[in-house]
């Protein structure tokens, strides 16, 4: 060993990197956290690199792509302070890993491919019908299987956000292929 190891060892000062010393969830935690932040900083470079229309009034379309890569940088930010703060005491458990009979990977994994459902359904049933049906698969499933509170929900949230894109702030969102719209 070297001097300066021994001496950090004799100060007290761990040798372990912080990344290993923290527990899964915290670990998890920050690796969302860079991930979210590239993500986000992609995000806002591509927005940057949108052209814009000449006739557009000064704040214009191009405002909300920026808020929403604001609004990635600050999850980022949240999920650090999360796995610094929040998972500070949590042991770190050595022979912890991926398992697959751990209900929440099971969850993480049907989100993700419910997601990806929704994003293939998006063109050919228009957002309406694709963000109604995507919702009601989120909300039965995290709100205790209602079917009233899904079956209510869900349509009253599309037909109200379409209405709002298409009618009030002239985003026109698809309206799908599979029945003849366009």
């Amino acid at each position: 060993m070297s001097p300066s190891s021994n001496s950090a060892v004799a100060l007290g000062v761990p040798t372990v990197p912080l990344f290993r010393r923290l527990g899964a969830q915290a670990r998890i935690s920050l690796a969302l956290s860079a991930v979210t932040a590239i993500f986000a900083i992609g995000y806002i470079r591509a927005t940057a690199a949108l052209p814009t229309p000449q006739l557009v009034d000064p704040v214009g379309p191009r405002a909300f792509p920026y808020l929403i890569g604001a609004g990635l940088l600050i999850c980022a930010a949240g999920l650090l302070v999360e796995g610094l703060v929040l998972f500070r005491d949590e042991p770190a458990v050595a022979g912890a890993g991926f398992d697959l009979a751990d209900p929440r990977y099971r969850i993480a994994a049907g989100v993700m491919g419910w997601t990806l459902a929704y994003y293939l359904a998006f063109g050919p049933l228009g957002y309406m019908l694709a963000t109604g049906l995507f919702l009601a698969g989120l909300i039965y499933v995290f709100d205790g299987r209602r079917l009233r509170t899904t079956l209510t929900v869900a349509p009253i949230f599309a037909v109200a956000s379409f209405y709002l894109f298409n009618n009030l702030l002239d985003v026109f969102l698809p309206a799908g292929t599979l029945f003849g719209f366009r």
